[in-house]
């Protein structure tokens, strides 16, 4: 009998290699990016340039994934409160690069968080896949948004001659949550309500020359402190008040103390008053 025979056609589809890893204009994979509190909204605060050599449309594709906080953190107000947002868009130029841009899209403040790491993962389509890890840290910078706020229990000072004959010292202690110079202070006593047997060193130390013939027995002084930061391009200055009674062993010390009970019911008022005007210079500021 004769031979059997037929015909086929076998299509052999030549299916690309993943060759290449995505590559990104940064040196070393690494970066440091600074940017200053309160930025506003929309500001691109970088923008990172990433190709893929392969000449396959699907192995040239990149997607990116962002891992703030890579280091395992277990303060979830720290964790979550992310004001950036990450935003890929494929470049006009070439079709095988893509932009990463980084933008502000909440409230920045160096006192809550002063640094943010980032894992970016820029991953290509291919079958397997390849990626690329850059890692940024994105820096803080301090602006001069906080007053300086003064640490005393009363603002009413009391003082025997008869017990500090000469001098009386006290020291005053104030904070401002700014950094290096926005957050460096300075006293000063208004030179319109200081008499001259009081002073007032910059470092906060407070002297009364106690022995003075300027003073009068059962005697209230009234001191205006000027507390400033260094802060560019405004310093912030808040002015506080200290009320000294100056008395001897025949002062009835329980009678002014009591007085000063009372007037500390009205002061608590206004000084709630003035904080509220203090945060207000420091917002336009």
């Amino acid at each position: 009998s004769l031979p059997l025979s037929s015909e086929t056609t076998i299509t052999f589809t030549i299916i690309p290699r993943n060759e290449y890893s995505p590559i990104c204009d940064i040196n070393n994979n690494s970066i440091s990016i600074s940017i200053k509190e309160n930025s506003k909204h929309d500001t691109i605060i970088s923008t990172i340039s990433c190709r893929d050599d392969d000449q396959d449309e699907f192995n040239r594709q990149m997607s990116v994934n962002a891992r703030w906080w890579p280091e395992e953190i277990h303060d979830d107000k720290i964790k979550y409160n992310i004001p950036f947002e990450i935003v890929t868009q494929k470049s006009n130029s070439s079709e095988s690069t893509i932009q990463v841009m980084i933008i502000v899209n909440g409230l920045i403040d160096r006192e809550l968080i002063a640094y943010y790491p980032l894992l970016l993962t820029v991953s290509d389509h291919g079958n397997p896949p390849q990626s690329t890890n850059i890692s940024l840290l994105i820096e803080i910078l301090d602006e001069n948004d906080n007053c300086p706020q003064l640490h005393i229990e009363t603002s009413f000072i009391m003082i025997n001659r008869d017990i500090t004959k000469k001098r009386f010292f006290m020291h005053l202690i104030a904070s401002d949550n700014d950094q290096d110079l926005n957050g460096q202070i300075t006293f000063e006593l208004s030179p319109l309500t200081s008499p001259s047997f009081i002073s007032l060193y910059t470092n906060g130390t407070l002297i009364i020359q106690t022995n003075s013939n300027l003073i009068h027995d059962d005697s209230l002084i009234i001191l205006h402190v000027q507390i400033r930061d260094h802060g560019q391009p405004i310093p912030c200055l808040i002015v506080e008040t200290l009320r000294l009674f100056i008395g001897s062993n025949r002062t009835d010390w329980l009678t002014i103390l009591k007085k000063n009970n009372n007037n500390d019911e009205a002061s608590l008022v206004r000084g709630k008053i003035k904080n509220l005007f203090n945060r207000l210079l420091s917002f336009l500021h």
